[in-house]
């Protein structure tokens, strides 16, 4: 099994930061203004030996090498930023480690597909440095670079711009299946068929796929995975119990990594951490893990490790290895030098183990997850049924998107699936049937269930989008010329 600490590229300068908050503006800018907001709070942070390192240079490459071997891991998993259009941010680190062929670090990349915006600003989140480097410049409902996913030829720009990395003989393979994480795979409602794409692509240039993982995915895209990947801690901290200190969010150090360890291992990759403290990012908003040590993280880790390789996984991921506005490095800091290193190092290489691991302070494990994903579906319905309205109010753009789609099928017909069907026909589309698993009494169109011998169809629009996944092969299976659409992607790539 190969570990892989996740690696943030963002200890650089580049234009769009500077034109966001102010010139100069990195990581390290939210990291050095960091205050303690509660007593013996460890704010700020300070690297060993005030090492406020450019990825840019190439001695701190160099650096980074030297502790990587020493911690033992197998190599890093670089965030990719890749959106709408193809628009960069953030690459130059990965560009640079792929011309420096004497820097010995294996990596490969986790597409960290989220639209960028101001959070703060009544979207989300607050942000504890806007007061102090936000400037004028203004953007549309906060967004600072949207992520959507095109079509085919997007995709393909996308796997072409990825391909020298995958030919480098560091970037980590299975199996001649060059790695690739994604990190919001939720949000990729187009992921079965650019997949798909990016498979055969790779099979033409000589790899055997793409070794697909995907971070906490819908359970109907799991199939289109070699890997499913459980992030920690953010899942552990939802499901344990949280105190308060100063009006801060605190959780215990010891009942995240028990939480974590109950995980059910045969159910994908369970991730590891290093600590927790995000008040450099969200301030009085944050949350903190308490309590940790690097002994700890050693004998929790060790066990992690121990549970991973049983259930028979290729990789598992440490979050990670530079974080260091959200409290997760394992590079030195001042207050503990290298102790979190040789502690991953002790644990890869079974040094000192304890046996003492006690079960969590859980809240419901079953329960939660079964609620939190009946929820979940919920909030994608809400939101899509939001979003199509939206789109109403101009039509024109639904109709010129769905015009040259040929003949064209429905599958769903539940709330959305009827707006759908009704906006289509109005639209003057050719829509021969609908296919739906109930028994439907009013349809305008035909109905089939999709065992019935279909007429003869170009797309088939998927409306029924949680299960996306699911429905995409079974109809796959059934006829492998057609055009499957999710509306969850048809909307979001109109908006």
């Amino acid at each position: 099994m190969k570990i892989l600490a996740l690696y943030l590229p963002q200890f650089h300068e580049v234009k769009e930061n500077s034109e966001w908050w102010g010139e100069n503006f990195t990581e390290w800018t939210s990291v050095k203004s960091a205050k303690p907001l509660y007593e013996n709070h460890a704010q700020p942070v300070l690297p060993l030996n005030g090492y406020y390192y450019n990825l840019l240079d190439h001695s701190t490459m160099v650096w980074q090498e030297k502790l990587i071997k020493r911690s033992g891991l197998d190599g890093i998993c670089i965030y990719h930023y890749w959106f709408k259009e193809g628009k960069q941010i953030l690459e130059k680190p990965a560009e640079n480690l792929l011309r420096w062929k004497d820097i010995d670090i294996n990596f490969c990349f986790s597409w960290a597909n989220e639209t960028w915006a101001r959070t703060w600003s009544g979207l989300s989140e607050r942000n504890t440095w806007a007061s102090l480097f936000e400037t004028t410049t203004n953007s549309e409902n906060g967004i600072l670079l949207e992520q959507k996913y095109g079509n085919e030829k997007e995709w393909e720009r996308h796997f072409e711009y990825l391909l020298p990395f995958f030919r480098d003989e560091r970037y980590i393979k299975i199996g001649n299946k060059p790695v690739m994480e994604f990190h919001k795979l939720k949000d990729i409602s187009c992921f079965e068929n650019m997949i798909e794409m990016w498979n055969d692509l790779a099979y033409k240039n000589g790899f055997e796929g793409i070794f697909a993982i995907g971070n906490q995915p819908r359970l109907s895209q799991e199939k289109s995975l070699q890997m499913k990947y459980i992030c920690q801690p953010g899942i552990a901290m939802q499901q344990v119990r949280c105190d308060y200190i100063n009006g801060i969010k605190c959780f215990d150090y010891d009942d995240v990594w028990r939480n974590i360890l109950s995980e059910d291992f045969q159910k994908g990759s369970v991730g590891a951490f290093v600590n927790y403290d995000d008040t450099p990012r969200h301030g009085n908003n944050g949350s903190v893990i308490i309590n940790a040590s690097s002994e700890k993280m050693k004998i929790y880790l060790s066990k992690l490790i121990e549970r991973n390789e049983q259930s028979g996984r290729e990789i598992m991921f440490v979050n990670a290895w530079n974080e260091w506005g959200e409290g997760m490095h394992l590079e030195p800091d001042e207050e503990n030098r290298y102790a979190y290193l040789d502690a991953i190092s002790d644990a890869i290489y079974k040094k000192g183990n304890d046996e003492k691991i006690f079960s969590p302070r859980l809240l419901g494990l079953d329960e939660y997850k079964q609620l939190e994903q009946d929820l979940e579906k919920e909030r994608l319905l809400r939101d899509l049924l939001d979003k199509w309205i939206q789109i109403l109010k101009s039509p024109n753009r639904f109709r010129n998107y769905v015009k040259d789609l040929g003949i064209i099928g429905v599958y769903g017909y539940g709330i959305l699936g009827k707006h759908i069907v009704d906006e289509l026909l109005m639209s003057g589309c050719d829509v021969r049937c609908v296919i739906d698993r109930r028994n439907i009494q009013e349809c305008p169109v035909p109905i089939f269930k999709l065992d019935n011998e279909l007429p003869e169809l170009n797309t088939m629009i998927v409306t029924a989008t949680y299960e996306y996944g699911f429905i995409y092969e079974m109809i796959r299976r059934k006829n492998k010329k057609i055009r499957i659409l999710s509306i969850e992607y048809i909307i979001k790539e109109l908006l």
